[in-house]
């Protein structure tokens, strides 16, 4: 099994259901789009389906996790 995955053999299964993960930046160099970003998040993520989890993960000095997917 090793040498298969190594040779890059992979099995797909599809379970019907999408993923969405937001990326924002929250640095002080993108301050003037914070407003922005956080509308965007509330109408996208107030917006979703039950075939679609979403999560947002911010960054600035540090990447952290602010909405886990599912």
């Amino acid at each position: 099994l090793v040498i298969l995955a190594m040779a890059g053999m992979s099995i797909g299964l599809s379970s019907g259901r999408q993923t969405c993960v937001y990326v924002v930046d929250v640095s002080d160099s993108a301050s003037g789009a914070s407003e922005e970003a956080r509308t965007f998040l509330q109408e996208s993520l107030s917006s979703t389906n039950e075939q679609m989890d979403q999560g947002v993960v911010t960054f600035g000095q540090w990447a952290s996790v602010a909405v886990e997917v599912g």
